[in-house]
């Protein structure tokens, strides 16, 4: 035996039972009693005796010991400072017995109550082993109880954290009343209907359902997630009680808190004591997505079969050797054999040697298949059932295995041979079309949408204007235009709104600078892949030359005949007229109505300078509308003196309008201004030219007012007004005659301006 003399000193003894004692004393005196009284017990002890705190702690510290035995006070240590070290460093299960020599009843008790678990009277320490062994006993169990909690708090987390984190749903259902499972199957149904309710549902099961959280769930029927009414959910309960309640891998038609439909793959076990079931454990798996992608691929695997059995266009899968595998429908009609089946099994030897009529053709296709990886449009000429020829538009993939190997082609054949047939029907009619161009005499110009750009012209308009090709390359339409009044906003705006539009006549620049007058069209034609305007131009400088050569023959005739009025009949009818009158003043009246004939005279010598003056009048086809009225106004005003002629033009009266349907107004005006002349008695007559805006568009007004005597029927008629009809009625133009009796009159004459300018 061993003993130690100073705190701290560890002695020990050979027993039957190890026990390591952590002994608080300070007196070695009652360490070795102890020690006896333990070795008398069996025990094999270990001991350490400290009797500080801080020794405490270190022996706490550095080992492991199977009791604490403490006497209940000493000079600079007691129990209760020992009883809360031990208790501080956590040391609950560890057994503290006091053994002491005077310790009272009340403190016994109180250092029960801080945690002691026994005390013993040094002068009794025969029950000292006793108390050990059952101390011992009770920490023993106390550890085990405490593991058992652990192990059962630590089973619980894990339980707990399994069921939080689970991607399925984990649910336990209860019953209000245990179900008798051998009851028949449709009674068993309505009692789970009746009695079973959700006790408990993870969150990831709640989300199925479109709740947050699973506590939402708790206390549902099973009506709420099954109602009996969607189809398919009875015929699910019969199958889990059929199979006694141990239901894997099944599917269920559920609904969630909205109503809508839910796809669940059920896993599920009822617990079933005594023949009756209690509860119901399970899980559950969400499947509705999978389920619409499953009805998706369907869809479109019956989408594709109606594609590939409908389509228009042939349809194909091959070999690389050239076996046709896959064919559709339109594939056989293409080719002339009455199906598919007729079709592959006609090709056994392969498309290269039967469908090519060049098989070298199959050979260059599947070179640019292989090294693109996909090509269309590959046209190409191949055989029909019966022989005849077909020209068909290719289009073909390589087809990999999962090695990346090439082992077949897909694709697609259209039938070309009618577009084919257009085509070369379309480049006949274009070389026609080129030969009738290009040969025309009309000069033709094609230009842009914007009618800027030249972008082609035939051999007219190099011959007619003097331009190369090279010169028309660089041009706009502008260059060759003279004149440009409405170019080229107007112009658009009317030949997009119509198609086409007839300008009339115009001039046009020659390369050398001189004009050309040309009659002038365009129309709208379609253009590469827009729309560009056609210009088609007459060249009408060799017409209008000899038209001026007749203008000229008929000026002439015309002063002739002027001439030979003045010098013969006037100047015969002057001197009669003069003559008479002489006498009469002479030798007075002496014959009846001689007074009557010399009135007859004078209004014959009146009228005959009255159209001498006319025939002087220049032609105004030959000049300007306002200069022609101007040449007229002249002339009345020369004729008859006593009356004011004036001529009012506005400032934007276009200066350039002349040609024939200026000449019909200009006869218009002149018939009026006779009129005025011989009928009205004005002093004074004014011809006013306005443009103004009326029902068709712009049109040139034209206002002959005087303030004679007027009259009071506007419908009279006579060979003067019938004329000036006749001529609005030929312009497509209104004429208006207002008259009030001494009040004047006014003749409106209303044409549109695109007649005049020859449109």
């Amino acid at each position: 035996m061993t003993f130690g003399s100073h705190e701290g000193s560890r002695v020990g003894e050979v027993g039957d039972v190890a026990l390591s004692v952590l002994l608080v004393e300070d007196s070695e005196e009652d360490e070795l009693l102890l020690l006896r009284e333990l070795r008398r017990g069996g025990y094999r002890v270990s001991c350490r005796r400290v009797f500080t705190a801080q020794s405490m702690r270190e022996a706490l510290a550095s080992e492991e010991w199977d009791i604490v035995i403490s006497d209940h006070s000493m000079p600079a240590f007691d129990s209760s400072a020992a009883l809360h070290i031990l208790r501080e460093k956590g040391y609950l299960d560890i057994p503290f017995i006091i053994v002491s020599g005077k310790i009272g009843e009340e403190a016994a008790v109180a250092a029960m109550r801080l945690g002691a678990h026994d005390y013993v009277m040094k002068d009794n320490l025969a029950r000292l082993n006793a108390v050990i062994e059952r101390e011992l006993r009770e920490a023993e169990n106390r550890r085990e109880r405490r593991r058992a909690r652990e192990e059962l708090r630590r089973s619980e987390e894990r339980y707990r954290t399994f069921v939080a984190r689970s991607t399925e749903g984990i649910w336990r259902a209860e019953l209000e009343a245990p179900i008798d499972v051998r009851l028949p199957v449709e009674e068993q149904i309505d009692l789970l209907y009746e009695r079973l309710y959700f006790a408990e549902a993870n969150d990831a099961m709640a989300r199925m359902y479109g709740y947050e959280r699973g506590v939402e769930m708790v206390g549902l029927r099973l009506q709420d997630l099954m109602p009996r009414e969607v189809p398919g959910t009875e015929s699910f309960l019969r199958h889990g009680i059929s199979v006694g309640y141990l239901l894997m891998d099944a599917e269920s038609v559920e609904v969630d808190r909205r109503g809508d439909l839910k796809y669940m793959l059920n896993n599920f076990v009822g617990i079933v004591e005594e023949g009756h079931l209690v509860r119901v454990w399970g899980t559950k798996r969400d499947v509705t997505r999978s389920k619409e992608a499953e009805r998706a691929l369907r869809a479109a695997e019956e989408k594709y079969r109606s594609i590939f059995e409908n389509a228009v266009e042939g349809i194909y899968q091959t070999s690389l050797e050239g076996t046709l595998l896959t064919a559709n429908p339109a594939m056989a009609r293409i080719f002339g054999y009455r199906d598919a089946g007729e079709m592959i099994e006609a090709l056994r030897d392969g498309v290269g040697r039967s469908l090519y009529a060049d098989a070298g053709e199959r050979e260059r296709f599947i070179s640019e298949v292989l090294e693109a990886g996909e090509v269309t449009g590959y046209e190409v000429e191949m055989v029909k059932k019966d022989g005849t020829k077909v020209w068909v538009s290719l289009a073909g993939r390589a087809r990999r295995d999962e090695s990346g190997e090439v082992f077949g082609l897909e694709g697609t054949v259209e039938d070309i041979s009618a577009r084919r047939r257009a085509e070369e029907a379309l480049r006949r009619s274009e070389a026609v079309y080129r030969s009738v161009v290009e040969n025309a005499v009309e000069s033709i110009l094609i230009v842009d949408g914007g009618m800027e750009r030249i972008l082609e012209a035939n051999q007219s308009v190099k011959r007619t204007l003097g331009y190369t090709e090279e010169d028309l390359a660089g041009m706009s339409l502008c260059d060759l235009l003279e004149e440009r009044e409405g170019w080229p906003g107007e112009w658009l705006r009317r030949v997009r709104e119509s198609g086409s539009l007839r300008l009339g006549e115009m001039l046009l620049r020659r390369k050398d600078g001189t004009l050309a007058e040309a009659e002038v069209s365009l129309s709208v034609i379609p253009y590469a892949e827009g729309e560009a305007i056609c210009v088609i131009s007459h060249d009408v400088s060799d017409r209008r030359r000899v038209e001026r050569a007749l203008g000229e023959i008929r000026e002439a005739e015309r002063r002739r005949i002027s001439r030979d009025l003045h010098d013969g009949v006037l100047q015969d009818l002057t001197d009669v007229l003069s003559s008479m009158q002489l006498e009469r003043r002479i030798y007075g009246g002496r014959r009846e109505r001689e007074a009557e004939q010399i009135e007859h005279l004078k209004s014959a010598v009146s009228g005959i300078r009255a159209a001498i003056y006319d025939l002087r009048l220049e032609g105004p086809e030959e000049q300007t509308l306002p200069r022609s009225l101007n040449s007229i106004i002249e002339l009345n005003r020369q004729t008859k003196e006593d009356c004011e002629f004036v001529l009012s033009i506005a400032d934007d009266f276009p200066k350039g309008l002349w040609g024939p349907a200026s000449m019909e107004v200009v006869r218009v005006v002149q018939e009026a201004l006779a009129n005025v002349r011989r009928h009205s008695g004005a002093s004074r007559a004014e011809v006013a030219l306005k443009v103004e805006r009326g029902e068709r568009g712009e049109e040139v007004a034209v206002y002959i007012s005087d303030n004679g005597i007027g009259f009071e029927n506007t419908n009279v008629a006579g060979i003067g007004l019938h004329s000036m009809r006749e001529r609005a009625e030929f312009l497509g133009a209104r004429l208006d005659v207002e008259s009030e009796v001494d009040r004047g009159t006014t003749v409106s004459l209303r044409v549109g301006l695109d007649v005049l300018r020859g449109r």
